[in-house]
């Protein structure tokens, strides 16, 4: 195997539902792969079924007539999921260690289980916890919301993915933007994070010739 020849997924941004649809929604999903780089990457879900779906989704056949799967690296990614599933899952076959390593990546999502590893329904929303059941992965990655624009644009907006990933040589970023290579940022966007955030759902209320009551609704 000629590890210095691994095939890239990199540098994308995908955005998965809108809707209540329970379907199997995988943004990147890895089947019996060998010799992958998966880097710089931005994961966003926003629906789909809770157990068998996920921004990251891993899975390996058991059978021996097949191919090892091994040496597949995850680097410098955002995996999220607003929805109820998984921002990472992999299932049994896919060994961590083994068929995959992974660091410096974000994870989110609203379940206990979002980072999950093995039989279904089994994971933690820690990133501590993530390491333990992963068998030591992602010890310089993060749990936490990255901020994005908005739900339709998925380019990053908050400090947290800012400066925060490893340098693996990839010179522009999903825009063509310089990347830096140092002290890249994680995900598929090399961006400035934001100092103020716009506001969403703006309502006025008790309206007078003088006055009016104000709500919205802000990221910070």
């Amino acid at each position: 195997i000629d590890t210095t020849k691994n095939g890239q997924v990199r540098n994308n941004m995908i955005l998965i539902g809108n809707s209540t649809s329970n379907s199997q929604h995988r943004g990147i999903y890895l089947w019996h792969s060998a010799n992958l780089n998966v880097n710089h990457n931005t994961v966003v879900v926003n629906s789909g079924h809770p157990l068998f779906g996920g921004a990251m989704y891993l899975s390996a056949s058991t059978s021996t007539n097949w191919f090892n799967p091994v040496n597949n690296k995850i680097h410098n990614n955002l995996f999220i999921n607003y929805a109820t599933g998984s921002a990472i899952h992999a299932e049994a076959g896919a060994v961590p260690g083994t068929f995959f390593t992974s660091d410096y990546n974000i994870y989110f999502g609203n379940s206990s289980t979002v980072m999950a590893y093995g039989t279904l329904g089994t994971g933690s929303n820690t990133i501590s916890g993530w390491n333990t059941l992963s068998g030591g992965q992602d010890s310089n990655s993060f749990f936490g919301d990255p901020i994005f624009v908005s739900s339709n644009d998925i380019h990053t907006a908050g400090t947290l993915a800012d400066s925060a990933g490893t340098p693996l040589g990839l010179a522009t970023d999903f825009d063509g933007d310089t990347r830096s290579l140092t002290n890249p940022d994680i995900g598929a966007d090399e961006y400035t994070p934001l100092s103020c955030f716009g506001v969403t759902s703006l309502s006025a209320s008790n309206v007078t010739a003088s006055s009016a009551d104000l709500s919205w609704s802000s990221y910070n």
